[in-house]
This record gives structure tokens, C-alpha cells and sequence, in this order.
């Protein structure tokens, strides 16, 4: 197999260190196949990393739909032991600023929290929505450039932050 590599980017890992605060889960609903088109087609428009139907296979998935559309989603994707990846957090742009990222964040979060597992999310370095909701919401990181050195203030505890350096594939741990 030949394997070659078609995009580099920096990213940054928020791995949860506390509880999150619970939120209502009344407009969460499980995603499905059914929903399958319409979760490519919002992640293909808001492009949260990257996202193939594949992840379905992988964890469950949970969205908002106002008035038939789909909003917003989050879901589960990698998995080691004792761990489990948030993943495929966006929104539509119509339904931005209504808070539905950060709903789903936490509601995905709590669920993997439920079962003993740690929720971590990965976002490209300069996705400033992700991050932001993580400020915003006081879910805090610290953010560090690719040679360790701080870059960000210390926000607090919820969240820590490890940058994934690229193309070499570092991978560091900061308090």
C-alpha cells in the first residue's frame, strides 16, 4: 500500500480533567444512516476536520434539528482505553451563535464521562471556533505553540491542551 500524506496542519488536543456542567439533552437526538446525507453535507460545509460516513461505525453520533434541518451535531469517533474522542463538533452557519456546539460538546462529553471514559476533542490549531467555545464557555486550556512555549494565558481546570505538531506527528503533553 502506498501511503502518501495529502494535508499537514497543526491541531490541538483539549482532553477533559472535570466534570462538565450537565445541559438539558431534550433537543439531542441519536443520528442514523438516515441522517447520513445531511451529516456529510454539514460537515463538507463547516468542515470540523476530517469526517467520512466511516465515523457512524465508530461511536454514536447526536444532533438538533429545527424545522427538519440539521443544526448541529457532535459525536464519538476514536477510542483507547479509557478514553473517547469527541468528534465531528459543527454547526450550520443559519444556526450559529445559538450555543448548539457547545450543547452537543457537553451533552457527548457527559455521556463518555457516564461510562468512566475521559472525553478529548482534536481541532486544527487555527480553528478559532473551537477553541473559542472552550474560552467562551469556560471549559479552560492552555494553549502552547508547536516548540511548548506558552501561548495563551492559563484559563483554569476543565479542559487541558496538548499541541499536535505536523508534519512530524509530535505529540506533546502541556500541564
Amino acid at each position: 500500500m502506498d501511503l502518501r500524506v495529502s494535508t499537514t496542519a497543526f491541531g490541538v488536543q483539549m482532553v477533559a480533567e472535570a466534570l462538565l456542567p450537565a445541559v438539558s439533552e431534550e433537543r439531542a437526538q441519536q443520528l442514523t444512516l438516515d441522517d447520513a446525507a445531511e451529516m456529510l453535507a454539514l460537515a463538507s460545509l463547516t468542515r470540523p476536520g476530517p469526517f467520512t460516513l466511516k465515523a457512524l461505525s465508530l461511536g454514536d453520533f447526536w444532533g438538533v434539528k429545527i424545522n427538519g434541518r440539521l443544526a448541529a451535531m457532535a459525536g464519538e469517533r476514536m477510542k483507547q482505553p479509557g478514553y473517547s474522542e469527541l468528534s465531528g463538533v459543527c454547526s450550520h452557519p443559519d444556526f450559529r451563535g445559538g450555543g448548539l456546539g457547545r450543547l452537543l460538546s457537553v451533552f457527548v462529553s457527559n455521556r463518555i464521562m457516564a461510562r468512566g471514559e475521559v472525553p478529548y476533542l482534536h481541532a486544527y490549531a487555527n480553528n478559532a471556533n473551537a477553541i473559542r467555545i472552550v474560552r467562551i464557555h469556560q471549559l479552560p486550556a492552555e494553549v502552547k505553540d508547536e516548540r511548548g512555549r506558552r501561548a495563551a494565558r492559563r484559563l483554569g481546570g476543565l479542559w487541558g491542551l496538548r499541541l499536535i505538531s505536523a508534519p512530524t506527528g509530535g505529540n506533546r503533553r502541556f500541564p
